[in-house]
Parts: structure tokens; sequence; C-alpha cells
């Protein structure tokens, strides 16, 4: 028997069962007369959620895929902090430093770019628990390595399960909070990215001298905490996504793991039998409009609306990891220049830990304004870029204190970060949203790659040039954001099919 067959045939069941029970009814019982009351009704995932509500379960995914935030941002974070006493102990050129550090983020890149082929084809869980072994055991590895060639390999082949993991865990996310929660959740998971850079500032605290000596094996050996956990929870703790199963065919397993967000959360199941059935005929009235998207389909991004949609999406990615990373990695940098003179460089962790700890007020802002009707999401978006071009630029005029428009400017830019994950997690359907979340962050990592570059060759030429080109990007960036045609504000997912 064909699947279709089947799936007609579960249909034809269901209503079956739906006509048994209306008509074995003799009493009035208020809450079946609420789920019934309209057989036309539409009941879709999200108005599953809504019922369920927010609770511990959503609540347990939301730690869970935080901690992918934080050993994303203690990637980033210790290879800036390590780049003089790396290059010190290996006596590395400033070629072989740019080399090194765009084949992470090259791994990033491709890490983004297979995981909406395989999670979207494959689910959600098994992809992430597999990856993250991968993770713990590369990070590991690679704080014992004795050379540079097996360092830079380690840290690439890390680079690119971060790379994986990362869209599906914010697909995960995107996937079970309910609608009226999922603007603010989606933002406030932002806050562990800042985590995992005050982590590692923490940790070089414990482990380093300064930024130039100090034992630095220790502080990558200690860095893997985060990735350690993520293998953990994902492994034992992790169920797969109910509405990629619903998507999937597969409505049984759905139902199974709806019940078992009502038991977590400790409501009652919204799915008795004619919501069962509403939710079946909804799942496959989505796939029938979805049918132009062929799942873990590049094609399937440029389609109809998303012709538009999707360029600037890449291109805000882009500039999102360009410059923020940017700043980051050129940050201890540009403060060895301007303190050359200065042999202890007590000062320079500090500076760097100010910045990043200079980030937590953007995720509390981030979750007050998308909410906000004139602003949403993408209003925001683009303000967060005009944000960034504003710090950048007068760090380049050296206008003000340095430290204070980094740390503004690192702001802006962890809010766009943050919105970027947001929007695209909203405007994809379910089938491609794997797709395009993985699409965007390749786009994300080829700013990665390209940063060293400018870091280390346009910072020779002048120490404060590159943030010239930081805020020339994020003002095209902020241009290109208000022209957006859709606002995810208050929408349901698979809106945009």
């Amino acid at each position: 028997m064909s699947i279709n067959q089947e799936r007609e045939k579960y249909i034809q069941q269901q209503h079956i069962l739906l006509q048994e029970e209306q008509e074995s009814e003799t009493t009035n019982n208020p809450q079946e007369q609420e789920s019934i009351k309209n057989e036309d009704d539409q009941v879709t995932f999200d108005d599953i959620l809504s019922k369920i509500g927010f609770g511990r379960y959503q609540i347990a995914i939301f730690v869970m895929m935080g901690f992918v935030g934080i050993a994303d941002a203690a990637e980033a974070q210790v290879l800036s902090i390590l780049q003089p006493m790396i290059n010190d102990h290996w006596g590395l050129k400033t070629y072989q430093n740019s080399i090194m550090v765009s084949l992470v983020f090259t791994g990033y890149m491709i890490g983004s770019f297979t995981s909406g082929k395989i999670s979207d084809k494959y689910g959600r869980k098994k992809p992430l628990v597999y990856a993250s072994i991968g993770l713990f055991l590369s990070a590991i590895l690679s704080a014992f390595a004795f050379e540079f060639i097996s360092f830079t390999i380690l840290r690439t082949i890390f680079g690119g399960f971060v790379g994986f993991i990362v869209p599906i865990s914010f697909s995960v996310l995107a996937e079970t909070t309910p609608v009226k929660q999922r603007g603010v959740i989606l933002a406030l998971v932002g806050i562990f990215y800042t985590f995992g850079e005050l982590f590692v500032c923490l940790l070089a605290f414990l482990t380093l001298d300064n930024l130039k000596t100090g034992n630095w094996r220790l502080l990558l050996a200690l860095s893997t905490i985060p990735s350690f956990l993520i293998m953990v929870l994902s492994y034992f703790f992790l169920n797969e996504s109910a509405r990629f199963c619903l998507f999937d065919g597969r409505e049984e397993q759905a139902f199974q793991l709806i019940e078992q967000i009502c038991q977590i959360n400790k409501t009652q199941s919204p799915l008795d039998q004619p919501n069962k059935e509403k939710l079946i005929i909804w799942a496959d009235k989505m796939k029938k409009q979805s049918e132009q998207f062929e799942k873990g389909s590049i094609k399937s991004l440029f389609e109809k609306s998303f012709k538009k949609v999707t360029p600037i999406i890449w291109y805000n990615w882009f500039v999102s990891s360009f410059v923020f990373f940017g700043i980051t990695f050129i940050l201890p940098i540009t403060l060895t220049k301007l303190n050359q003179n200065d042999d202890s460089g007590d000062d320079d962790l500090l500076s760097i830990f100010f910045s990043s700890l200079g980030e937590l007020p953007t995720i509390f802002v981030c979750a007050i304004i998308v909410n906000v009707p004139f602003l949403g999401r993408k209003n925001s978006w683009a303000i967060s870029f005009a944000g960034g071009f504003i710090g950048c630029l007068l760090i380049y005029l050296e206008l003000g204190s340095f430290t204070f428009w980094v740390s503004f400017s690192k702001l802006a830019l962890d809010l766009a970060f943050t919105l970027s994950y947001e929007y695209t997690g909203e405007i994809y359907p379910t089938k491609i949203r794997a797709e395009g979340m993985g699409m965007a962050g390749s786009f994300s990592r080829i700013g990665s790659i390209i940063m060293p570059w400018i870091g280390n060759y346009i910072g020779d030429i002048g120490v404060f040039l590159p943030y010239f080109i930081f805020s020339i990007c994020c003002a095209l960036a902020s241009i290109l954001t208000f022209l957006l045609p859709f606002e995810t504000r208050g929408q349901s997912l698979d809106t945009f099919n």
C-alpha cells in the first residue's frame, strides 16, 4: 500500500471515529462542545500549542538549546582571546593566522549548509545528537594538539559541528513554543550567546595571566564544558519535534509527543478526536500548499514571494556575522596596538569582558521591542543595523570612548543577530525551515571567513579602518531590511506558504 493510500485510510478512520463519538454523545460536556462546536473550524499546530500553554517542557527546550548558543559563543571568543598567544607559541605569520580563523568559519559554513538538508529530511533529534558527539570530541582533542595543522583541522571540524547544530536547535525552539511567547523566547535565547562569551572570559581570568601569557591549553579544555552538556542533554532528554512528525506523515508519533508535552507541563491534553482529525486535515492542507517546496531544496527558498525575502535575509546574516565577529576578532589586536607600551596587558582581558557584558541589555531590549506593533521583527532588525552603523562609524572617527562604542556596536549587532534567527525561523514554512536557517547560516559564515583578512590586513593600513567598512555594511543592511515585504510578529508558523 502506498503512503498516500495509507494516509487516506487513516483520515477515513478518523472520520468514522469522529462520527461514532458524536453519535454516542448524550451529555453536554463543555470542553468537548468547545472543541467540536464548529466542524469547519481549522485547528493548527500553533492552536494546539496555545491550548497547552508555555510551561516546563518549553523551559527545558529553551535551556537545552541555550547551551548551543554558549558553545557557539565560546568558540568565537576563545579563538579571539588566544590569537596573540597561539601566534607566539607556534610563531605564526599573519597570513597563517588568517587562514586558521577562515578555515574554522569555513567549517561553520559547511555545517550550516548541510544542516537544513539533513534535518528537513531526517528530523531534528538524531542529527543533533550525532553532531553533538562530534562537537565534544573535536573540541576536547584540539586542546591537546601539539602542532598548528592538527589544531586547525580539529577546530575546523568543531566549527562545522557548531554550524550544523545551531540551525536545528533554533528550529526546535521555534516549533515547540506557543505563538504568544515565541517572539520573547526566540529573543531571550540570545542571552546564552552572551553567557558563552562571559564564560570564556571568566575561564581566561583563571587560566591566563594576560593576552600574552598563560595556560591556553587548559582554557581550551575547560571551554568544552558546554559541548559536553549539549551531548548529554540532547541524547537523554530531547524529543523529536512533534510539528516535524506531523508534517512528515507520522501523525501517531506526533500525537504521542504532544501528549508528553501535556504531561510535562501538567496541563489537560487538547487532543480529543475532533481536534486530532482537524489537525491532520490542516497538516495535509499545509503540505499541499507547500508542494512547490522540495524538502531540503535551495530552489524552494526562491519560490514566489521568497524571491524578494531570501536575498535580503542572506545579506543580513552575512553582515551580522561579518561585523559582529569582526569586532570580536580584532578587539584583542586593536587593544594590543593601542597598548603597545603596556607590558602587563592586564586591562585587555577586562576590556574584552566588559565589551561582552555590555551585550546583556540587548536581549531584554529585543524581548520587549519584537512585540511592539510598530516595531515588530522587521523594523527592530533594521534599527539594530542602524545602531551598528552609528557605533562603528564613531569608532572610526575616534569620537568618544573606544570601549564604550565597541560595546555599543556589539550590542547592536548582537541584537541584529538575534533578530536574524527570529525572523528567518518564522518566515519559512516547516518543510524548508531548517534549510532556510542553514543557508542563511552559511552566508553568515562567509562573512566570518573573509573577516580575519579584513581585520589583519586592512587593520595594518589603519587601526580603525575596518570599523569604517563595518559601518557601510550595516547601513546597507538597515535600508534593505526596511524593504522586506513581510512582518512575522504575531503570525503562526507556516503562514507564509
